[in-house]
């Protein structure tokens, strides 16, 4: 054979040998009755893609990065004066440490309670991660907890074993491999990863969280955009985490024992991702909770269904929030009253409810009146009202109804019931109730003296009470503050009023749920625009309540901080900041699996 054939099988040989020696990750690693798992597979790759994000170039703007960078030194500081001292690391040498995959598991071996893992892959920076563990097991021995040595004798390790003999942490077993620093609570949990940790085959184990059945069904569903690794995972079973706890607890058995008559013990399990830097996306995310069919109780009253999405023409284009779904309200109801009924006798619901209604509404039929009217579509918008202060944000919840007319006939009846205490008002063609109250509320400030005497209380200004109201638009039942409820009325009359559903803006969000979602009907959908909550937010600090606040002789240590910060480095134009900021929006499939939800933002080009 020729030569330079030989010399390219021997590299090859050697190639594969060093692939095969490497770790395996934590799905290979991790056993698995692993019931709970947060992962970051580099953490220097989601450091540069989160850099990349819009967050992260706000960081790295000239004229926001200063002031980003002295909150920063502000969190420095203190880490400086109460942490480092006890660790031995400095915070940005901390941060550094993980070099590779970081990972926190939570263990639940049958008929044992929990027990835990911790993870971190120090690579190149292995001499400072055996710099911070010499600190830590200083720390243990000045605690006096009694130190072991258990021997690795087909590996020729050694692992550390401190009893603690707490409930949760009986022993702590340290030890490092590969430059990858392993904390456990139990030595043959230790152990077994160390096993796995050396398994020739190259493929996942039986025994390890890959081939966990309900790991991988999630993990499917919350796959990285275009075969993108995402850059943290999450996943968590919580009926195994109960039941591993509940282990010598007796009441806490007895609690569980109630949950398969709910319907719970169908809950399988729940996990999500997030990647960054996802193009088109600046971040896309994944939560998907994992649920056994047929689906009873608790979890068949989640009755998520679908239909149309699109913004109520009243939904105005600056609305700061808007989320659309879709529910079958009578499938809940009956759900919810099974379950009662199983404890208190059959029909006691139906009794409770329409009993109820016969004492306070004469006359009103919970089926007909109330049940029926239901169209199963739910609006929920937030808005926040200039000037920006405290009480700026306003919510407004709507429920559409299938007989508006039948149902502001029962409103007015209630309203000429209690009209002592609610209040009939009307903007434009509508009519609102709304609760009688005290309008205002005085707001006062008490200084202390240095001898710890507090000062006569001084009042710094009336401030509005913001109070709900209950009113009809459209075939919309909905509740919230009167400010919004003109805004809507306007946008609503006003042809030239712009609408959520006319912006470009929401068109961009909407034309990307079908490439999240494809080919599913949405249950729900979620709209925001961080524009308006930092337009408000970035309004509030430069405005005259921040100020008195930031101000304050007496304010705390953070709030001090700040306020230097802010003089050090004052906030630019607010149009510095909107550059960075995108719309973002999420879809909510009711799956045969479960629930899931993706979510996404969107980023600017450098034109906009």
């Amino acid at each position: 054979m020729p030569f330079r054939a030989v010399l390219a099988i021997a590299i090859a040989s050697a190639l594969v040998s060093i692939a095969e020696a490497q770790r395996p990750g934590t799905p290979e690693l991790f056993p698995k009755d692993t019931a709970a798992l947060v992962r970051i597979p580099s953490a220097p790759e989601l450091k540069a893609r989160f850099m990349n994000t819009a967050m992260g170039q706000m960081s790295q703007d000239d004229q926001l990065g200063p002031l980003l960078a002295e909150l920063y030194g502000s969190a420095t500081e203190l880490f400086k004066e109460h942490i480092e001292e006890q660790v031995g690391v400095t915070l940005d040498e901390l941060l550094s440490l993980p070099q590779g995959e970081v990972a926190f598991g939570v263990i639940t071996p049958e008929g044992v309670r929990p027990m835990f893992v911790w993870l971190i892959d120090a690579g190149e920076k292995k001499d400072a991660a055996n710099k911070l563990l010499e600190k830590a097991k200083e720390a243990l021995d000045k605690e006096g907890y009694a130190k072991t040595t258990e021997k690795v004798e087909e590996l020729d390790m050694e692992l550390t074993v401190y009893d603690i003999r707490e409930d949760a942490i009986p022993r702590l077993v340290l030890f490092e491999r590969d430059a990858t620093f392993v904390a456990t609570t139990d030595v043959d949990l230790a152990k077994s990863l160390l096993a796995r940790w050396t398994n020739p085959t190259g493929k996942p184990l039986p025994d390890s969280l890959a081939k966990n059945e309900r790991y991988a069904a999630i993990m499917k569903r919350c796959r990285g955009e275009g075969g993108q690794q995402p850059h943290v995972t999450f996943f968590v079973d919580p009926m195994t985490i109960l039941n591993s706890a509940a282990v010598g607890n007796v009441e806490m058995t007895l609690t569980l024992a109630l949950l398969p008559q709910l319907g719970l013990d169908g809950f399988s399990g729940l996990g999500g991702s997030i990647t960054f830097d996802a193009a088109p996306y600046d971040y896309i995310s994944h939560f998907h909770v994992l649920l056994e069919n047929p689906r009873t109780g608790v979890l068949k009253a989640l009755a998520l269904s679908s239909g149309d999405i699109t913004p109520p023409a009243w939904v105005p284009a600056d609305a700061n929030s808007f989320m659309c779904g879709h529910w079958d309200f009578r499938t809940t109801y009956e759900q919810v009253a099974k379950m009662v009924d199983t404890f208190q006798g059959e029909g006691r619901t139906e009794k409770a409810v329409q009993g109820f209604l016969d004492n306070n509404w004469e006359g009103m039929d919970f089926h007909t009146d109330i049940l029926d009217q239901f169209a199963g579509r739910v609006v929920h918008i937030t808005w926040m009202e200039p000037p920006a202060r405290l009480t700026s944000q306003i919510q407004c919840l709507a429920v559409e109804v299938k007989d508006p007319e039948a149902l502001q006939k029962w409103l007015d009846k209630l309203a000429e019931k209690y009209k002592e205490n609610i209040e009939s008002k009307t903007v434009g063609r509508i009519t609102y109730y709304e609760p009688k109250g005290p309008p205002r509320a005085r707001a006062e400030r008490r200084r202390v003296r240095p001898d710890g005497t507090e000062e006569q209380p001084e009042v710094v200004e009336d401030q509005e009470f913001p109070m709900p109201c209950l009113a009809l638009v459209d075939n919309y039942l909905m509740v919230t503050r009167a400010a919004f409820l003109k805004k809507i009325v306007l946008a609503k009359d006003d042809p030239s009023a712009e609408k959520l559903a006319d912006s470009l803006e929401y068109k961009l969000v909407a034309g990307r749920f079908e490439r999240v979602a494809p080919g599913m009907k949405p249950g729900m959908i979620t709209y925001s625009q961080p524009e308006e909550a930092m337009r408000w937010v970035y309004d509030f600090v430069t405005g005259p309540q921040a100020k008195e606040f930031l101000e304050n002789p007496d304010a705390p240590d953070p709030v001090v901080r700040l306020r230097d910060a802010l003089e050090k480095h004052p906030l630019p134009p607010f149009e510095v900041i909107k550059k960075y900021l995108a719309p973002t929006g999420g879809v909510m499939i009711n799956e045969p699996t479960g629930f899931h939800f993706t979510g996404f933002g969107l980023r600017r080009t450098q034109s906009e």
